[in-house]
């Protein structure tokens, strides 16, 4: 009997327990039926929208950067098409097959493809590696035909960067090259729209310096992918419609240089295979016209990747084609410096112009000895400083220095922009070098000797400049004193045309200069030109053009023997620079240009031409012949007699 009921009593227990249990699964069940009323009924195509997206990978769509165009709207750097092939490693299926069917598609050996993958291995494996950049038409065919057997392997569109006329001016233009990690932390503390590794940006030139408004908006589509990573063919009746969600790229802004591309062609033809640099200015605005350093390089390699034997070539090459010689180096001027010791010199009060000197060819100082480039022929005989400036008397210029000492010469200098950056819009730009007493105590802790001031005055010793400094100090000159800060950019356009921005002249400081100084200083350099015996007269006189302008050699190393027949004969890189700054017409100036010649012995037949040819080319159709001083006179006819 105590069983039977201790029996009834377990039962009694279960049965209780069994009403909970089944009242937690009712419960459950009923919960998860409102769960999935709320999964497939209240919110089903949101989520399935979201099971789309898992299916869908997100490809960026490059924005075109914004095109160059010159003053009279010829286009200077655009965009091209260019392909990449890509590996998604979440996609690739079959790796040793995939890497061997690539290498031969492509002419690549299997460790060349995977020292890519390696280089890459710590990115999401949903990330595409680009294998080869920029590759023909004929490889993306191949890759194309063979891509159901290599899923994951990709050909995708991008867009490279194209300059028309290749290494000319492309110091100016720059290159883009891809960016890397020291720049995407700077680029990205200062821009909106943030960089990634694997995107090109500027490096140099303008395309760096102007990179916010070059740079577009990058847009981004969807593909819908298999398993496999193979791409599906769209269907409309799907809920998320990734077609409508493509999102396209915005092109960068558009820059209209003050470029004559017409005259930078110009430039290039008449500077030949020399090595150095050319800048030419309107004087009356500072626009750069046409700026260009030689030897260079064509940025379009640049543009997707430069291979790295071109690379190799071109920082190995002593001529140095990297660098800008415009504006990133700096040289003696020689004697095209003598102006601006003249122009110290009358300012101050300290010359009469017309007073005279008789140069023998040899200048004495203590016991310091400087000899006048005509010193084999006795020297230039009587001098004043009209005839110094036309035929570059060393031994006039070396009294003059002395005679107004080294810190009034470095105060005119640094007045008229030298010593000091343009203040152009490009990065690298140096200062050069005007000694002076404070100068040198302050970089060597060493007083200023008397015999360092005679090779100052003709633009040796311790003074530089950079070619672009040349041409604004001439242009000062030219224009009657009035510095203007050398610009590039004329405006800046949307895509369509549409005016941004546009730039005017910037006037940096207006110098008042004597009136008789300018006239001295022109009549000066107009007749290095123009009156037989100037050192320019055989070379860079042209009927109807009025040229002026001053020549100049400067020393590399001191040849000790005869200069003239020893020069040509030295090693390259030992010989004499050649310059020449020349404007026109001298009375009503359009343009000045300087030229630098490296190592070419001397301007009288290198550096003068190429100046003569650029003057012609721009001034060609802009002459007005009232403008002008001199033509040369025409010959009369002979009658011709009747028979």
């Amino acid at each position: 009997m105590a069983a039977l009921i201790g029996q009834r009593e377990e039962i009694r227990e279960y049965q209780g327990r069994y009403v909970y249990f089944t009242g937690f699964v009712v419960c459950a069940f009923f919960i998860l039926l409102i769960r999935i009323w709320y999964l497939q009924v209240l919110n089903g195509d949101r989520f399935y929208r979201y099971s789309q997206e898992i299916a869908l990978r997100q490809e960026k769509i490059s924005a075109p950067r914004g095109i160059m165009l010159d003053r009279n709207r010829e286009t200077l750097v655009d965009n091209a098409p260019s392909f990449d092939i890509t590996w998604t490693p979440q996609y690739v299926t079959e790796a040793e097959q995939t890497l061997l069917n690539l290498s031969l598609l492509l002419k690549m050996s299997k460790e060349e493809v995977k020292a890519i993958l390696v280089k890459a291995e710590k990115n999401p494996r949903f990330e595409p590696r680009i294998i080869k950049k920029d590759v023909s038409r004929d490889e993306v065919a191949l890759v194309e035909a063979h891509r159901f057997d290599m899923p994951g392997i990709d050909v995708v569109t991008d867009i490279k960067r194209v300059y028309s006329d290749g290494p000319i001016g492309s110091h100016l233009y720059g290159y883009v090259g891809e960016v890397n990690d020291a720049q995407l932390e700077e680029l990205n503390s200062r821009s909106f729209q943030k960089y990634q590794m694997g995107d090109f940006v500027g490096q140099f030139g303008i395309e760096e310096k102007w990179e916010e408004y070059l740079r577009g908006v990058d847009g981004a589509t969807y593909a819908e992918v298999d398993a496999f990573g193979r791409k599906r063919s769209y269907e409309q009746n799907t809920v998320f419609d990734y077609q409508k969600s493509k999102k396209e790229p915005t092109p960068g802004k558009n820059l209209v240089l003050t470029i004559d591309r017409n005259l930078q062609l110009s430039v290039q033809k008449a500077f030949k295979d020399k090595v150095g640099a050319v800048v030419a200015l309107d004087p009356n605005s500072g626009e750069i016209l046409a700026m260009h350093s030689q030897p260079g390089f064509d940025p379009t390699e640049f543009s997707r990747g430069i291979q790295s034997d071109l690379w190799n070539h071109l920082i190995s090459d002593l001529n140095k084609p990297l660098l800008d010689k415009t504006i990133q180096d700096a040289f003696p001027p020689g004697s095209t410096f003598k102006l601006l010791t003249a122009l110290a010199a009358l300012e101050e009060g300290l010359i009469d112009p017309n007073e005279t000197v008789h140069c023998n060819g040899h200048y004495y100082l203590g016991r310091g000895h400087y000899r006048c480039w005509m010193w084999r022929k006795g020297g230039h005989g009587t001098v004043n400083l009209h005839r110094a400036i036309k035929e570059s008397c060393d031994y006039y210029f070396y009294r003059l220095g002395v005679k107004i000492g080294v810190d009034v010469i470095a105060k005119y200098a640094r007045m008229l922009g030298l010593s000091q950056k343009t203040g152009i819009e490009l990065r690298g730009e140096v200062p050069g070098t005007i000694p002076s007493t404070e100068w040198k105590l302050k970089r060597f802790h060493e007083i200023w000797f008397p015999g360092e001031t005679p090779p100052v005055a003709i633009g040796q010793g311790y003074v530089t400049v950079t070619v672009l400094q040349l041409a604004k100090l001439y242009s000062a000159i030219a224009n009657g004193g009035t510095l203007y800060v050398p610009h590039v950019i004329k405006r800046i356009e949307e895509p369509e045309g549409d005016l941004i921005r546009e730039l005017d002249p910037q006037i940096l400081k207006i110098s008042k200069l004597k009136e008789t100084t300018l006239k001295n200083l022109r009549e000066g350099l107009y007749a290095v030109v123009n009156e037989p015996a100037g050192t320019a007269y055989v070379s860079a006189r042209a009927d109807g053009y009025d040229i002026a302008g001053k020549t100049g050699t400067s020393q590399v190393v001191k040849i000790k023997k005869d200069k003239e027949k020893q020069c040509e004969q030295v090693e390259f890189k030992y010989r004499d620079h050649g310059w020449f700054v020349g404007f026109a017409p001298v009375d009503h100036p359009k343009i000045v240009v300087a030229v630098l010649a490296l190592h070419d012995c001397h301007p009288y037949h290198g550096a003068t031409m190429v100046v003569r040819d650029i003057i012609k080319a721009y001034l060609k159709d802009k002459i007005d012949s009232r403008e002008i001083r001199w033509k040369k006179p025409q010959k009369k006819k002979e009658e011709v007699k009747g028979a």
